[in-house]
């Protein structure tokens, strides 16, 4: 094999796409995006908890 491997093969791009969302498909997608939204609200709620909001308010006065 030498002079290196010249085996190039030319495919045409795709010009149609069939995509079928069925019900368990939809439910997939949705149960992702709600934990999705949970992960992000408890982080952010626990990152302000930290801190102590009342106590830092309270100070301010």
């Amino acid at each position: 094999m030498a002079g290196g491997m010249n085996n190039a093969v030319v495919e045409e791009p795709l010009s149609h796409l069939d995509v079928v969302l069925n019900m368990i498909t939809l439910l997939k997608i949705s149960m992702i995006a709600l934990w999705l939204t949970t992960v992000s609200a408890v982080s952010s709620m626990l990152k302000i908890v930290k801190y102590e909001p009342i106590k830092i308010l309270m100070e301010r006065n």
